[in-house]
Formats: C-alpha cells, sequence, structure tokens
C-alpha cells in the first residue's frame, strides 16, 4: 500500500525499475538481515530480479558487502 495514493491511481503506478532497484530491493535485503541476524546473503533474481540487483549494487554499492553471491538467472 501507499501513505496516500489508491491503487487505482495513475499516480500509484508511476515508478520504474530505478526506484524498485534504489529502494524497494535494499529495504527487503535490509529487512530479511535484520530478521536473521545475518549479515550477508545469497541474491538470486530471474530477469527483473537480475536488472534490480545490479541497480542496487551499482548505485548502491554499500550493498556489494551484504550481498556473498548474486545469481542472474536469464537476465534482462
Amino acid at each position: 500500500s501507499h501513505r496516500y495514493l489508491n491503487i487505482s491511481s495513475s499516480k500509484f503506478w508511476n515508478f520504474s525499475a530505478h526506484e524498485l532497484g534504489i529502494y524497494d530491493t535494499p529495504a527487503m535485503i535490509d529487512h530479511i538481515l535484520t530478521k536473521t541476524c545475518h549479515t550477508s546473503l545469497y541474491y538470486i533474481g530471474s530477469s527483473q530480479g537480475t536488472l534490480l540487483s545490479y541497480v542496487m549494487l551499482s548505485k548502491k554499492p554499500e550493498y556489494n558487502k551484504k550481498i556473498r553471491l548474486n545469481i542472474s538467472f536469464t537476465p534482462a
């Protein structure tokens, strides 16, 4: 859900892979690491998931330390 936009609003859907890679993917990784008390994880992506990892790791290089291995199946 969103803080103030409704799912039927076109503005709700106005995002790109860039935003997913710099906001959503790091947030998911941080959540997993917090819940598991680990410092790094294995990332497996397929298609869009590979793209998001490339965006994240290039734009947020601090996440390179949090990813033990990045496996890319069927890169976009």
